[in-house]
């Protein structure tokens, strides 16, 4: 199988489709990149929260990275897994910036089960961003969609018997759904570290790309072909 062929050949054939969702990932890179670099996030005493904050950056500058390869590689269905660890890595980030929340997630010896579940992590975060109960449950139901198809539940792997790209939409989705996810860490972690001079510009930017993801989200409907 010549994998970079196939995946050169879908890519032209989709390109027009996702131009606009490649451009928000490109900001996204560097829009996590500034704040992961920024002086108040490294140039700073080092205590568990701080330890733990910077792993998590890194993990969610890579996992977006990971989706966006995948996604731009016509590997739908990847990207969508790959963005069910994003939610988790995005919302443990915009969570544990505290040395209590830090100093459990380090001393946890459970294999089986991270220290806080997702459902917590989502209200707790959505709360801090201002998120009513509908937003929150939203936010929610978009990681159970994405991990029917990290665990290939039958009922999701049904989208590749609609007359559609699945991978298509499949990469749309994970697109815009994990700058959401980049967004909403990346603003919680900016509320408790920045200064004020440095956290108005700094949500400015969020907000300006917050508003560029919702008309990226695709619907199945969208996609579907029309009868002349």
């Amino acid at each position: 199988m010549d994998w970079t062929r196939w995946e050169h050949h879908w890519y032209e054939r989709s390109a027009q489709h996702l131009t606009s969702h490649v451009s928000l990932a490109l900001d996204m890179h560097n829009f996590i990149e500034q704040v992961a670099t920024n002086d108040q996030i490294v140039n700073v005493e080092m205590t568990e929260a701080r330890k733990l904050e910077r792993n998590l950056l890194r993990r969610l500058g890579e996992e977006y990275r990971a989706v966006d390869v995948l996604a731009t590689n016509g590997h739908g269905f990847q990207a969508m897994s790959t963005c069910a660890t994003l939610f988790e890595v995005a919302h443990t980030l915009g969570y544990a910036n505290n040395d209590g929340a830090a100093t459990e997630w380090f001393t946890s010896n459970n294999r089986e089960r991270v220290p806080w579940g997702i459902r917590t992590l989502v209200d707790r975060n959505g709360k801090k961003l201002g998120w009513d109960d509908t937003r929150r449950d939203v936010e929610y139901g978009r990681y159970g969609f994405l991990c029917g198809f990290k665990h290939h539940n039958p009922v999701f792997s049904r989208i590749l018997n609609l007359p559609i790209d699945a991978d298509l939409y499949c990469a749309q989705f994970a697109l815009a759904e994990g700058a959401n996810l980049g967004l909403a860490a990346v603003s919680l972690v900016a509320m408790v570290r920045f200064n004020a001079e440095t956290l108005g510009p700094t949500l400015q930017v969020t907000n300006s790309l917050f508003a560029r993801t919702g008309p990226l989200m695709p619907r199945i409907d969208q996609i579907l072909p029309r009868d002349n």
